[in-house]
């Protein structure tokens, strides 16, 4: 499924809930620096009062690194932000080949200390979601398309659902 596909899907699912939209930039015609400064505008504007945010692990265990920036930037703005993911497994359940010392402490093929917090990703990112207000929705589901794994549609409703009940 194509990206302004998947765009025009969450933005009716958006509109089931009573909420409005606004999507980062789509940057396919625009220079890096360019995108970095619109993506910041727009997260920075005053009537942008919450983000969600897709989760779902990409190009590896974690999240996209680009959308864990933009959750951190709305964090430190003091904005509230939520993320949803389509997998249900902790983020120690995606990384592979690790290994458990005799402090029962993870580590992975690298030597690199693997978390083990039961959080759905890294715990910067799990912990600014909590501490905002917000909350993490795991829906395990199939991609919609092998062209895009990572839609999320189900999680995202889910998320919008949990969304809509903290707001009055």
């Amino acid at each position: 499924m194509q990206k302004q596909r998947i765009r025009e899907i969450k933005g009716k699912i958006c509109a089931e809930f009573g909420f409005k939209p606004v999507f980062p930039v789509d940057g396919s015609q625009m220079v890096a620096s360019e995108i970095f400064g619109a993506d910041c505008s727009l997260m920075s504007r005053t009537d942008v009062k919450v983000g969600l945010f897709n989760l779902s692990p990409f190009r590896g265990p974690s999240a996209d690194p680009g959308t864990v920036f933009e959750l951190g930037y709305m964090y430190a703005l003091g904005k509230r932000v939520f993320g949803y993911t389509n997998s249900e497994s902790d983020y120690r359940g995606r990384i592979k080949g690790w290994t458990k010392d005799s402090n029962n402490k993870l580590w992975d093929q690298h030597g690199y200390f693997v978390e083990d917090y039961k959080l759905a990703d890294n715990l910067m990112v799990e912990c600014a979601v909590l501490s905002s207000g917000g909350v993490v929705k795991r829906v395990k589901e199939q991609p919609v398309s092998e062209r895009d794994p990572l839609a999320a549609l189900e999680a995202f409703r889910a998320c919008l659902r949990e969304l809509r009940s903290r707001i009055p």
